[in-house]
C-alpha cells in the first residue's frame, strides 16, 4: 500500500504536473499533518494547495471505508 506522501506526489502530479514544490516530498511520510509540515514553509500557494489534496485524498479514504 502506498504512503500518504506517495499518495499525495501522485495526485499533485495529476492536478499540476508543472508545480514542483508540491512534488518534491520524502515519499515515507505516512501522515497528513506531516506533510502540512513540510510544505506551509514554501508559501501561501503551496500551502493551499496542499490543503486542497490533501482534502481530496480524505474524500477518496472516506469512500474507501
Amino acid at each position: 500500500m502506498a504512503t500518504y506522501a506517495q499518495r499525495f506526489v501522485n495526485e499533485a502530479r495529476d492536478l499540476m504536473p508543472y508545480q514542483s514544490d508540491l512534488q518534491t516530498l520524502a515519499l515515507e511520510i505516512d501522515n497528513p499533518t506531516e506533510i502540512s509540515e513540510v510544505m506551509v514553509p514554501k508559501g501561501e500557494y503551496v500551502a493551499g494547495m496542499t490543503t486542497v489534496i490533501l482534502a481530496l485524498l480524505a474524500r477518496e479514504d472516506a469512500r474507501v471505508y
